[in-house]
C-alpha cells in the first residue's frame, strides 16, 4: 500500500502529463513553486505573476487549469452542453486505415474503411486486391452520398480526412461530400485548444490517444489484439497481399473494429455527462470514470456551493473561511448572488 501511495503521489507531480502542458511550461509552474496536479488547479489564470513567461496565456492556463480540477475531482468537467450533441444528427462511428505515401502514389492508399452505426453494427470494406481501390472507394462514397451521416472520428482532421481527400483525388473522384461530414471527438471537442469551444474536460493524464482516453474512461481493450497500431496494420496488410493469409485479414478487420468501438465508447462517455450534467445539479455527479486510489471520486465538500457562473463547485469549507468570496474557477463574486437573488 506504502509503494502504491508513493507512486501515485509521483505520478502527480508529473504536470507533463497534463494536456497542453509540455516541458516548458511544466518549469515555468516548477519555478513558480507549483509541482503538483492539485496546485495547478488552484492556480488563478489572470494573476500577473505568470505574464514574465511566453509560454502562458490567459487562455491556456484556463484550459490547463480545468483539466487539472478534472483530475483531482476525479470526473468529466462539463463547462456546457456541446452543439453536437444537442443536435442529434444521424451519425456514424468511422475510422480507416491507409499507407500514408500510397494515398497520392498508389499503389493503394486506402485498404480498410469501418463504419459503426449507434446500435454498434459494423460495416467494413477491406481492400483484397489493390486494383479494386477506386471500386471500394466509389461504394464507401455511394453510401455517404445515399445516407448523409456525420462521421464521428478520432483525430481524423489530420489522418483520415486528409488521406481519403488524397485517394479520392488520385481517382478523380468528387469529394465535396467530405467537405463537411466530419466530426472529429479530438479536435471539435476533447482538446480543442480554445476556451471559446472546450465545453468538456476529460480526467486524462499522459496521452489523448484514442485508447488511453477511452481505457481511461473505463474501455477494457482487448488483450489478445494482434496489432496495437497503425503502422503495424500497414505492415499486416503487406505481408497479406504477399500471403493471402485470411488470419492476417481477421487481425486487421479486428482492429479496425476496436477503433470503431472505442471511438464509440468515448463519445457515449461524453454524451452521458452532458446529459447528467443538463438540469441545475448534477454536473457533481457526473463522476467517477475511472477509480484512482487516493481521490475520491464524489465528496461531499464539493455539493455546497455551486458558482452560478461557471458551475464549479466549492467546499463548505471553503465558503466559511474566504471573505469576500470568489469562484476559485471564474473570480464570479458570490455577493453579487446575496445581493440579486
Amino acid at each position: 500500500m506504502k509503494f502504491f501511495v508513493q507512486e501515485f503521489c509521483s505520478e502527480m507531480q508529473d504536470l507533463t502529463k497534463l494536456p497542453l502542458v509540455g516541458c516548458a511550461r511544466a518549469r515555468a509552474f516548477t519555478d513558480m513553486g507549483i509541482t503538483t496536479i492539485r496546485q495547478v488547479a488552484k492556480i488563478d489564470p489572470f494573476d500577473a505573476a505568470f505574464q514574465r513567461y511566453s509560454c502562458f496565456s490567459a487562455g491556456y492556463l484556463d484550459l490547463i487549469r480545468n483539466y487539472a480540477d478534472a483530475i483531482v475531482q476525479n470526473r468529466v468537467i462539463v463547462k456546457a452542453k456541446h452543439p453536437f450533441f444537442e443536435s442529434r444528427k444521424k451519425m456514424c462511428f468511422f475510422d480507416s486505415e491507409y499507407s500514408p505515401t500510397g494515398t497520392r502514389t498508389g499503389p493503394y492508399g486506402i485498404f480498410l474503411i469501418g463504419i459503426m452505426d449507434e446500435n454498434g453494427k459494423v460495416t467494413q470494406y477491406f481492400l483484397d486486391d489493390p486494383s479494386d481501390e477506386e471500386e471500394m472507394l466509389n461504394q464507401f462514397r455511394d453510401w455517404l452520398v445515399r445516407e448523409e451521416p456525420v462521421l464521428v472520428s478520432y483525430s481524423s482532421t489530420s489522418a483520415d480526412r486528409p488521406q481519403l481527400m488524397n485517394a479520392f483525388g488520385r481517382f478523380g473522384i468528387p469529394i465535396h461530400e467530405l467537405d463537411s461530414a466530419f466530426f472529429d471527438l479530438y479536435y471539435h471537442c476533447i482538446n480543442t485548444q480554445r476556451t471559446a469551444t472546450q465545453f468538456v474536460f476529460l480526467p486524462v493524464q499522459g496521452s489523448l490517444s484514442s485508447k488511453n482516453v477511452a481505457v481511461r474512461l473505463g474501455y477494457k481493450a482487448p488483450r489478445d489484439l494482434g496489432i496495437i497500431d497503425g503502422l503495424q496494420a500497414l505492415i499486416t496488410y503487406g505481408d497479406y497481399l504477399e500471403s493471402k493469409r485470411e488470419r492476417l485479414k481477421l487481425d486487421l478487420l479486428e482492429y479496425n473494429k476496436t477503433d470503431l468501438e472505442m471511438t464509440k465508447y468515448i463519445f457515449d462517455k461524453i454524451d452521458e455527462s452532458m446529459k447528467l450534467a443538463d438540469g441545475d445539479s448534477t454536473p457533481k455527479n457526473i463522476g467517477p470514470m475511472f477509480g484512482v486510489r487516493g481521490i475520491p471520486a464524489r465528496s461531499d465538500d464539493f455539493e455546497d456551493y455551486k458558482c452560478p457562473r461557471c458551475g464549479h463547485f466549492h467546499s463548505s469549507k471553503f465558503m466559511k473561511k474566504r471573505l469576500p468570496i470568489k469562484c476559485l474557477r471564474c473570480r464570479y463574486d458570490f455577493s453579487e448572488r446575496d445581493a440579486h437573488p
